[in-house]
């Protein structure tokens, strides 16, 4: 789950005085055997530093080789694309072999099935002000989209929305 977090973290970073986002999370699939919650996000802005945290919830176990699929988006609605494994970019949750599949899957060993298990995550980053040069000139909205599937089928589709502010 550290991923999502590192992901979050890479579109912005931190206010002079602390501010708090709660996204709201949008259902994209009729199956909820991944949820996420109370995902915050403390001062997004260009050049300091942002804290995320969130409760990743697996419902049930996967184990047909399941994948998390991330999609971000610009304001603009261009997609924001997938470099150095962060960005729009699909991760295996067991088996992986990139450090970022690794780190995602620590909780379950990265093996196969992933349990049913709820995680805790909270990661804090500096983001310099070239983000904007992939996520567009802040203030600025970024899009996320979390699928995961489980042996083909869709078992979890969550969207939210961070916004990041100026320097």
């Amino acid at each position: 789950m550290l991923w999502l977090l590192v992901v979050l973290a890479f579109i912005g970073s931190a206010l002079g005085t602390a501010s708090v986002q709660r996204p709201k999370i949008t259902s994209c699939s009729k199956s909820e055997k991944f949820m996420l919650s109370d995902v915050s996000i403390t001062n997004a802005q260009i050049g300091q530093s942002m804290v995320v945290n969130t409760s990743i919830n697996i419902r049930e176990p996967l184990g047909s080789s399941p994948t998390l699929s991330v999609t971000m988006r610009k304001q603009s609605g261009s997609k924001i694309p997938c470099l150095g494994s962060v960005g729009s970019c699909t991760y295996k949750l067991c088996r992986g072999t990139t450090s970022e599949e690794q780190e995602l899957a620590k909780p379950w060993q990265n093996q196969c099935p992933v349990p049913a298990i709820t995680v805790q995550e909270s990661k804090e980053t500096h983001l310099t002000p070239m983000s904007q040069i992939i996520i567009g000139k802040a203030p600025t909205t970024i899009s996320f989209k979390l699928k995961v599937v489980d042996g083909g089928a869709t078992v979890g589709c969550q969207s939210f929305k961070v916004e990041i502010a100026a320097a």
